[in-house]
């Protein structure tokens, strides 16, 4: 927030394993001045060039082309601080005559200070390993 109250921004980014598999690198930065009505947001996600994920750090670095048609090159480090915290969920979605499933999810969160090319307030490692069955069932 800037000292006048007029404008808000936030900066974020992620790395992680894509859905698709490889790694990947997302970067959003958006700010909004209350006073004037003037807002401005940008977003990217790019593949990883460098992607180490250890237990209590993480390293990333990509060039992210940006919604605005500029890139920004990112350098990242996540060093995990103070406690390793455990959860996890289970459900199972039932569709009587259709289908069965259940979904599994498995994590751990951890808070970390960021350095590298920029620098966060509130960051975090986090690692988690899901697993989905359905069963279909099929009318005669």
């Amino acid at each position: 927030m800037s000292e006048d109250g007029c404008a808000f921004s936030s900066i974020s980014a992620a790395a992680g394993t894509a859905f698709g598999g490889g790694t990947t690198m997302f970067y959003s930065s958006s700010s909004f001045n209350v006073c004037t009505g003037e807002g401005y947001s940008v977003y990217g996600e790019a593949p990883t060039e460098v992607f180490t994920f250890e237990r209590t750090s993480v390293h990333a670095t990509a060039t992210v082309p940006l919604s605005d048609g500029t890139d920004i090159g990112l350098d990242l480090t996540w060093q995990g601080t103070g406690t390793i915290e455990r959860g996890g969920s289970t459900s199972r979605d039932i569709l009587p005559g259709q289908f069965v499933q259940r979904t599994t999810n498995r994590g751990t969160i951890q808070e970390a200070v960021v350095s590298g090319t920029l620098s966060f307030e509130n960051a975090y490692i986090s690692a988690s390993k899901g697993s989905s069955m359905t069963v279909v069932i099929a009318s005669q």
